[in-house]
């Protein structure tokens, strides 16, 4: 029986899918009577340090996360790092060494976006570190194949989307607004948004574009739409708590990652009922059907994406069809389908225990 577990992984105001993570699955374990501890990788305070900070960090947070787990989770059963690639994986490096100590059992969930090039280079070290968890989750078949091949078994949950936060409304007759909610990264290509928006435009002028998010290609990517003639509406960093309406703004939801692995924001989009129009980055094909709960082209092609706009803007039909369906795979990363999963897999390490 499950009773006291902590939760490990960064926190908001930190951006990224893995702190809303951490954040969701503590809430949701807590509304299910488990004595919840939560444990912040991240320090915000050292971050604002600026330069001083940056050269301080790779010593001092293994430092207070070590720190943090021995005043904080010796009573715990359980403790679930929620994991990324990289300096990502830290934390996991951490709770392996301490875990003799410590006597929690230990489960990982691994949510980074660069498998295969993690692997490659760390592979020995993410062996190491997980051979000493009693299980390892990965988000889907994408990453848990690559895991797989690198001789680390796993088992696949998805990420927990609150979709009750995220009220469905039909999409059929569209406006022509896009919405795009990542990182201005390289990893995410925001450029291939503008391209493919200066071709939209050329069918339909009144094409708005929305940015959540902030960036070091911010910039660039404002410069690139001044060129391109694309009117681009910058909403920078928004809360979790405050994306439900950034959704209602729009009626098609855009995603052009050149790597990702299962991102929450096209299972928040299609839970609001916003036709999903994605690359096929990583474990994208893994989330949605193409022609049945998205619209999903090559990446880094953004001629199929504008195509792929202007068939959801010309086509009520199939854009009502998209807004359904994607609302119901949305809801397998509810909370009830995912905590049984997850409660399965713990269970399973605590009998382990016994």
């Amino acid at each position: 029986m499950l009773k006291q577990l902590a939760v490990v992984g960064p926190l908001p105001p930190r951006p990224g899918g893995v702190s809303v993570q951490t954040q969701s699955l503590a809430a949701a374990w807590r509304g299910e009577g488990v004595e919840v501890v939560l444990v912040n990788t991240d320090l915000p305070a050292l971050r604002r340090w600026g330069s001083v900070g940056r050269a301080l960090f790779p010593v001092v947070q293994p430092l207070a996360l070590a720190w943090r787990l021995w005043r904080r989770t010796r009573r715990c059963q359980v403790l679930h790092v929620q994991a990324a690639s990289y300096w990502g994986f830290m934390p996991v490096v951490v709770a392996a060494l301490l875990k003799p100590v410590l006597g929690w059992r230990l489960v990982v969930t691994y949510h980074g976006h660069q498998a295969e090039q993690f692997l490659r280079r760390f592979g020995g070290l993410v062996r190491w570190a997980l051979a000493r968890a009693e299980a390892t989750i990965t988000l889907s078949g994408w990453a848990g194949e690559r895991f797989r091949a690198a001789g680390i078994p796993n088992e696949e949950v998805p990420i927990l989307v609150p979709v009750e936060r995220f009220p469905f409304q039909r999409r059929e007759r569209l406006r022509p607004v896009c919405l795009w909610a990542r990182h201005l990264t390289h990893d995410y290509n925001p450029e291939m948004l503008v391209r493919a928006a200066a071709e939209v435009r050329k069918a339909r002028p009144d094409l708005e574009v929305l940015v959540v998010g902030e960036g070091p290609l911010k910039e660039e990517v404002a410069r690139l739409g001044e060129a391109l003639g694309v009117p681009l509406a910058f909403l920078g960093t928004v809360p979790f708590e405050e994306m439900p309406r950034q959704y209602q703004k729009a009626d098609v939801f855009v995603n052009t990652s050149d790597f990702d692995n299962f991102p929450a924001t096209l299972i928040e989009a299609s839970a609001c009922g916003l036709p999903v129009v994605t690359t096929d980055a990583g474990g994208i094909p893994y989330m949605v059907e193409d022609g049945v709960s998205a619209l999903v082209v090559p990446k880094g092609d953004w001629q199929a994406m504008a195509q792929a706009i202007l068939r959801l803007l010309d086509d009520p039909a199939l854009a009502s069809r998209l807004s359904e369906n994607g609302r119901r795979n949305a809801e397998r990363c509810a909370w009830p389908a995912v905590r049984d999963q997850l409660l399965a897999v713990y269970r399973k390490v605590l009998e382990g225990a016994a």
